[in-house]
């Protein structure tokens, strides 16, 4: 069985534009290869240009006489350079002026066929037999002058510049100008129809890899019928999919966490009715629950903030806000609480900066960063916090936050920012919390068009560089 072909291939497309333009590669050469086959006779001494000028001679002739012909000869030399003759059928030169050697080897017509010869040196001699309606015989002979001082500043436009072949000039850079226009349009519209979409399916890959799931490139790269219309169908379709998923999955959190928070209100009820019965008995059993179940509930609050922000980016309400300010009192409050473990939080340096922002999540940002450091620094340190703009490459705002803790393995600094993640090998340090606290940041951070990225200091500990654009 034979396989159908389907014109609409992008196979057949290119195959098809190929063929179409060595076609009119080939086409074109030919045509241009026969013109230049056939100028012999319609080169600037050959016998179709040599009839023409004869004819004007000769009419100069029979009707003003020989002192006509020589003004006209003359013209004719000041003019183009070109020395003319015109001879009876005895070889008796009509202006009564001296010729050339060359000229009367031009005269000679005994092995010529068609009246005709051509005397390429000392001096390019063309010679015409011509005979006029009335029977009268003449002897053309045209001189193109290329040396000498009697050539100098004349115009040998009036057969053309010629080549090093015989043909014009103009005859090549015609031939090289239509094949370099023909084929270079040809792949131009070629690779314009092929890179096009699969520049804006790229386009949309970006976007996707953004956060922005509802993109899709059906408009521009889906109506097609060859395979990069079939690749944007797919890519619609697992954009689609994707939005699908992150829906069902943000939907299943937001029920999920919200469930759980109306039994855990009663477990804390019936802990509290639990302590006055027993009257202080089995105390250190109901701190242990309470402390288990406020964990609980601070995981499902940050479960349902990830989520808010997940559904936030085109409801964000910005505000021009100190951004250096809210650093600041973050600062102040992690130290306060940071003091009990004997570890530190400071400011080493700031640059006053107001942005168009949400305070409430850089705000949510920023806590979640410097707690996350006061959780790994060892006692005895300090996290260092950093406020400064950078206008290298473009205006942004820096916020840098140092501990001296571990580090990480360089493998997962990328992960850091995945929801749920933690470090298991970290030794000597607080593990409690659920991994969520950078996924919140790094959230709010893109929200805002910035970034977030994490790498080990120099010695020891985790570098957190945040950057929100000025502009």
């Amino acid at each position: 069985m034979f396989k159908v072909i389907n014109i609409h291939s992008l196979f057949w497309k290119i195959f098809f534009a190929f063929w179409l333009a060595l076609l009119l590669i080939v086409l074109i050469t030919a045509f241009l290869t026969n013109y230049i086959i056939n100028f012999e006779d319609r080169r600037p001494l050959g016998p179709v240009v040599l009839e023409k000028n004869a004819a004007r001679a000769i009419k100069v002739y029979e009707e003003e006489g020989n002192i006509g012909l020589r003004k006209y000869f003359d013209e004719v030399h000041d003019a183009y350079g070109v020395n003319e003759f015109l001879f009876d059928i005895e070889n008796n030169e009509l202006t009564n002026k001296t010729y050339p050697y060359s000229v009367q080897r031009a005269l000679v017509f005994e092995d010529i066929e068609d009246n005709y010869k051509f005397v390429p040196s000392p001096v390019r001699t063309g010679a015409l037999k011509y005979e006029t309606e009335t029977g009268n015989r003449y002897i053309f002979v045209s001189q193109m002058l290329t040396r000498g001082p009697d050539s100098k500043n004349k115009k040998l436009s009036r057969f053309g510049k010629r080549g090093p072949l015989g043909p014009p000039l103009e005859m090549y850079t015609l031939l090289i100008t239509v094949s370099l226009f023909v084929t270079g349009l040809i792949s131009y519209l070629l690779s314009s129809y092929l890179v096009t979409p699969i520049q804006r399916v790229r386009a949309a890959t970006k976007k996707l890899s953004e956060g922005d799931l509802s993109v899709r490139v059906t408009s521009t790269v889906s109506p097609r019928k060859d395979e990069l219309g079939g690749l944007g169908k797919d890519f619609d379709q697992m954009a689609s999919r994707l939005e699908s998923l992150m829906s069902s999955q943000q939907r299943m959190l937001r029920d999920v966490s919200h469930e759980l928070r109306t039994p855990l209100a009663r477990l804390l009820v019936a802990l509290e009715l639990a302590r006055t019965k027993s009257k202080g008995a089995s105390k250190n059993e109901h701190d242990r629950i309470e402390y288990e179940t406020q964990r609980l509930n601070h995981l499902i609050g940050q479960i349902l903030e990830l989520v808010r922000m997940e559904q936030r980016e085109s409801t964000l309400a910005l505000a021009n806000e100190n951004v250096t300010e809210i650093v600041r009192q973050v600062v102040k409050d992690a130290n306060f609480e940071a003091v009990k473990q004997n570890k530190g939080v400071q400011l080493i340096a700031v640059e006053d900066c107001y942005l168009e922002i949400n305070a409430e999540l850089i705000h949510s940002a920023i806590e979640n960063v410097v707690r996350n450091a006061v959780k790994f620094t060892p006692k005895n340190s300090n996290i260092e916090v950093s406020v400064e703009k950078h206008t290298a490459d473009k205006d942004y705002l820096t916020i840098t936050v140092r501990d001296f803790g571990p580090g990480v393995p360089s493998e997962a600094l990328e992960q850091l920012f995945e929801p749920f993640y933690k470090i298991r090998s970290r030794d000597d340090v607080d593990s409690s919390g659920y991994g969520i606290g950078l996924t919140i940041a790094e959230r709010a951070v893109r929200l805002h068009n910035g970034m977030i990225s994490a790498k080990n200091g120099e010695v020891s500990g985790l570098v957190i560089i945040i950057k929100l654009p000025i502009n």
